[in-house]
């Protein structure tokens, strides 16, 4: 009897990415080519983050979100599991997305966020340093 065991990395572009110190990017996501990926953030299980996208300090992004290309995402947020981003959207600093939400358009710091298409539902206290 064989016994085989498949273990699956998570795949990186091969040109232009930067990843930040303290970044960790989990099995199975797929990171495509000219990611900036600032320190400390987090790309959980099966994570697919789209080219020429940007990822801010302490960002993390939960297991099964789709980060698609162009996009820029502030530090301090978190996209809960199942989130979509799609083409070109800018999300501010501070900002959590809840499971399964659609981002649609930009949305500014500290906010909330639900639905498909997302929706703003709480204003959130701006981070202090």
């Amino acid at each position: 009897m064989i016994n085989v065991t498949k273990t699956f990395l998570a795949c990186i572009g091969n040109f232009g990415n930067q990843i930040g110190i303290g970044s960790n990017i989990m099995t199975g996501s797929f990171i495509n080519s000219d990611i900036l990926l600032k320190k400390r953030t987090l790309i959980n299980l099966n994570c697919t983050i789209g080219h020429d996208s940007v990822l801010m300090e302490f960002t993390k992004i939960s297991s099964g979100t789709k980060v698609s290309g162009n996009c820029f995402i502030g530090g301090y947020s978190a996209l809960a599991t199942n989130s979509t981003v799609l083409p070109k959207i800018n999300i501010g600093k501070n900002i959590i997305i809840r499971a399964g939400a659609v981002i649609t358009k930009d949305i500014t710091d500290n906010c909330l966020i639900i639905g498909m298409p997302e929706k703003i539902v709480e204003e959130l206290q701006p981070l202090e340093f």
